[in-house]
């Protein structure tokens, strides 16, 4: 099946790649965040193009902004941030007071880190759902058209229900159909995982610095 989606409006902030281990030097990797300031691309308040018909979006109160923008800045790179807060939640050296007090530490950043992961990928996914409605909305459209037109013909009677439609889009469209599904199941469940992530890292801190009171065992 061919879907048309030009009209679909895009936001995807993909003007500035982030590092990776493929990345070949430091340079390379901040090329295109030059390009995306002059396009206007770090301003993530900035007005979506082709919308200058409707009113402005309100700004928030500044110091909310900078904040914002400070947790979403360009660059940041969420697949590095994964790894290290994964590793950095295994705690193999903390024998004694002193190394305890730097892993209570060192696991209270962890957590921030992890939640702030979250939240940037509760942002994207909510965007890729958004996104992924011109696909998702046209195959569920083709299903219903079509069961509209065997009501139209007398081939069916009954009413059309939004299972009848899903049921139609599988068998019309499975590929198709099954690729859209399985991809926004997967960013909700990449989100879940993250939020499990950002809970267990909080748990963790909390672990962590009640092992350092008097009461504690091996300390």
């Amino acid at each position: 099946m061919t879907t048309s989606t030009e009209s679909a409006p895009r936001r995807r902030r993909r003007t500035a790649p982030t590092a990776d281990a493929d990345t070949p030097s430091p340079k390379a990797a901040a090329k295109p965040k030059s390009t995306s300031k002059a396009k206007g691309g770090d301003d993530i308040f900035q007005t979506a193009p082709h919308q200058a018909a409707f009113p402005k979006a309100p700004d928030m109160q500044r110091g909310f902004q900078t904040i914002v923008k400070d947790i979403f800045a360009d660059g940041y790179n969420v697949l590095e941030e994964w790894k290290e807060i994964r590793a950095a939640m295994v705690i193999n050296d903390a024998l004694s007071p002193e190394r305890l007090k730097r892993a209570a530490n060192d696991q209270e950043e962890i957590s921030i880190r992890a939640h702030r992961l979250y939240v940037v990928a509760k942002v994207e996914v909510s965007a890729y759902m958004r996104e992924t409605e011109a696909t998702f909305g046209a195959i569920r459209q083709s299903a219903i058209e079509n069961l509209e037109a065997q009501k139209s013909s007398g081939a069916r009677t009954k009413q059309i229900t939004d299972k009848d439609a899903v049921s139609e889009a599988a068998r019309m469209h499975p590929d198709e159909w099954a690729d859209i599904c399985t991809r926004r199941e997967r960013a909700d469940a990449m989100l879940s995982q993250l939020l499990r992530i950002s809970e267990a890292a909080k748990s963790r801190c909390y672990t962590v610095s009640n092992m350092m009171s008097p009461g504690a065992r091996g300390v």
